[in-house]
């Protein structure tokens, strides 16, 4: 099968496929019993993507894994769950379906013959894809943003965009697999040596309103260029290294040698690396390891770096607000992310008004290619290096009201002059001092407003002080000054309406609310509800202080509230010493039963370093039980038009409050459906069925001790 891409040089290149790990062409040719439970039956085909001569020279008797340094890697039992039987597998299949690919090339030599032309098969592919081109071209063009000229890039039509989290998944399990592949030796453990894959490809998945023929044409992949990098960048170390455990040094790193000695650091900080040969900022930290090992004379280093690109950040950030974004590191091009959905590169131009701007200023304004006025903003410094993301706002609304004001403002500049000149004209020297008194007295006020006007624009909010006296005028200057203070005061209250609503709910419902307003209703979800109460509070406070009561229950669901926030729970309510947390709404997440879970296990380690330190200092100590339970619930706000409450309702709510009710101090309680998610990650215990209140059959639940290692 041939794969055909268009590089940059807007040339067809095609390339051979070769079935590869879950190809159901495999299944033609290896005896699958052999390798029971590994090969994926529903799993979409794969291709392997070879230079057409390379494959019809190589010689698969070559192609053996390096037995001798696959299965010896100091960290191999602790870096990989794969067994050699998986390697022999990918051996196996590799080495047959190469024989098949080349045996089917051999019998069409005219293929291979005009792939070996480039002058040939050009014109070949451009004939072979001409009935599916409309299907696959779509050339957009767009670039709205105040510091980029307009430019041609190509995108999948709406129907057929793929930018969901199982199409990263999809994109990390290709270059997983990649990298599998390399780790067997059959190229050097090089993706580049002669020979090895040019890349790998998969097939799409058709969405329910896709174009069937899209589906049959059109894979999604990469080139291993685009995955792995030649060029050697360089990491600078700011950490020192630390004695590791030597429990687990001795028993996984080094096989039970006690006599080897490891020691590990994490840099402290987060580092930009936006280095020529990256395409794009990525925002990154790196970990060291020394270890050393008789007879080694001396410690060996490795590094592991880890990256996450910031274009997908902030392209979001510039989709989901009406302003610009620019990202701006040390003294290389400032990326631009458009609200159209764009990325630009600005090149350097040191003559550029508007770059020295962006790059020495906090906040200012700017002037674009068709003289319009902008505002910009640095938001915050990301890491100790130069790295910075900046608001470009565009001048809409707002600068709209100031120039009617402006307008106004000279339409009675002119009326004034217009009328002063005629009774200076008809009018004695004496009547030219009454009048020259009179104009004093009307373009000061008009200049004052000019003035605060001028302070809107740079936003200055809180330091504009209307005259009262002006705004109570019955003339056109009274009306100019009363209708600016409402807009002042209107400005004002809307920060203040954001400012309260962030702090009344929580961050991910106030950002719903914003976003689609307030409705009764709500919608089916599958999330995961999780109940946290303090045990025996009563007769723990029966005696205490109200006072002391308030601050020590403010000081502990503060801690717990702040733990809830880092795994991404929302807080539904407060109930006196109980609280009960959403995992899954109002926004999706994937994994809400295991964040609930480990949520949980930190709460619960939280709580006891705290009640140490209130020992300590001789105060009583809380201890909480916690109930967590997942199933489908309707999701939404509940209430009177006038007054709403985000909530869930559902059966399953009940049987979280009941687990919660029944653990006891320190202890967490799931249900099997919370645990089938999160097993792998943690230890547990069954327990035995109980009946609940409320609840018609009994519950099978479940002691959470602690995340795995």
């Amino acid at each position: 099968m041939l794969f055909v891409t268009m590089g940059n040089d807007k040339l067809l290149h095609a390339c051979v496929g070769v079935p590869f790990w879950g190809n159901s062409a495999i299944k033609k040719y290896i005896d699958l019993d052999k390798y029971e439970d590994f090969f994926l039956t529903n799993q979409a085909n794969q291709w392997l993507l070879f230079d057409a001569q390379e494959l019809l020279e190589m010689d698969t008797d070559t192609l053996t894994t390096k037995n001798d340094r696959l299965y010896t890697h100091l960290f191999d039992e602790a870096i990989t769950i794969h067994s050699k039987k998986e390697f022999v597998f990918l051996l196996t299949s590799m080495k047959t379906m190469i024989n098949v690919t080349k045996e089917a090339l051999r019998k069409n030599p005219q293929i291979t013959n005009i792939l070996a032309d480039q002058k040939n098969h050009q014109p070949f592919l451009e004939k072979k894809i001409a009935k599916i081109r409309p299907h696959i071209d779509h050339e957009v063009q767009y670039c709205e943003g105040p510091l980029c000229n307009s430019t041609k890039t190509y995108r999948d039509p709406p129907w057929a965009t793929r930018r969901n989290f199982q199409h990263k998944i999809t994109q990390k399990k290709l270059i997983w697999e990649l990298c599998m592949l390399t780790r067997t030796g059959m190229w050097d453990f090089s993706p580049f040596n002669k020979g090895a894959p040019l890349g790998v490809v998969t097939a799409l998945t058709p969405t329910s309103n896709g174009d069937k023929d899209f589906y049959n044409y059109v894979v999604e992949g990469f080139y291993r260029e685009d995955v792995f990098s030649t060029e050697k960048v360089d990491i600078q170390r700011k950490c020192t290294p630390k004695v590791g455990n030597p429990e687990y040094d001795t028993k996984i790193i080094f096989k039970g040698n006690k006599q080897g000695v490891a020691k590990s650091c994490r840099n402290c900080c987060f580092t930009i690396l936006y280095d020529e040969q990256l395409n794009e900022p990525y925002i990154t930290n790196t970990n060291y390891i020394t270890y050393q090992l008789p007879p080694m004379q001396q410690e060996n280093i490795a590094a592991i770096t880890f990256g996450i690109a910031l274009d997908p950040l902030l392209i979001n950030l510039a989709l989901v607000s009406p302003d610009d974004v620019a990202f701006i590191y040390k003294d290389k091009d400032i990326r631009l992310y458009t609200t159209s959905g764009e990325i630009k590169n600005i090149s350097e131009n040191h003559n550029d008004e508007n770059r020295r701007k962006l790059l020495t200023q906090k906040e200012g304004s700017l002037i674009d290619k068709d003289g319009n006025k902008l505002f910009f903003t640095h938001l915050t410094k990301l890491t100790d290096d130069d790295g910075h993301v900046v608001l470009i706002e565009k001048q809409v609304s707002r600068s709209a009201i100031i120039d009617k004001i402006n307008l106004h403002i000279k339409k009675l500049s002119h009326k004034v002059v217009l009328h002063s000149s005629i009774l200076i004209i008809c009018s004695l020297i004496a009547i030219l001092f009454i009048l020259n008194r009179v104009i004093h007295a009307i373009t000061k006020p008009i200049n004052s407003l000019a003035r605060l006007a001028g302070e809107v624009t740079t936003r200055k909010l809180d330091q504009i002080k209307v005259d009262e006296k002006q705004a109570k005028r019955n003339d056109e200057i009274g009306t100019l000054y009363s209708s600016f203070a409402e807009m002042i005061q209107s400005m004002k209250e809307g920060n203040k309406v954001r400012g309260i609503l962030d702090k009344v709910v929580s961050k991910q419902v106030a950002e719903k609310i914003v976003k689609e307003g307030i409705k009764l209703g709500g919608e089916k979800r599958h999330l995961t509800v999780m109940f946290c109460d303090i045990r025996n509070f009563t007769s723990i406070t029966e005696k205490m202080d109200p006072v002391d009561v308030l601050i020590m229950l403010n000081e502990c669901l503060t801690l717990l509230s702040g733990i809830i926030d880092d795994f991404e729970g929302v807080i539904d309510k407060y109930e006196g010493d109980k609280i009960m947390t959403l995992f899954g709404a109002p926004l999706d997440s994937p994994n809400h039963s295991l964040q609930a879970v480990l949520c949980a296990i930190e709460m619960q380690r939280a709580i006891t370093i705290w009640n140490d330190h209130r020992e300590k200092n001789g105060f009583c100590k809380l201890e909480v039980g916690i109930g967590i339970h997942s199933g489908e619930a309707v999701a939404g706000n509940v209430g009177a038009e006038n007054h709403l409450s985000y909530t869930v309702l559902g059966h399953f709510v009940n049987v979280a409050a009941r687990l919660c009710d029944a653990a006891k101090g320190a202890q967490i309680l799931i249900t099997k459906e919370t645990l089938e998610p999160s097993k792998e990650h943690i230890t547990y215990e069954e327990n035995p069925p109980e009946h609940f209140k409320g609840v018609s059959e009994p519950v099978v639940t479940y002691s959470v001790f602690q995340k795995k290692t």
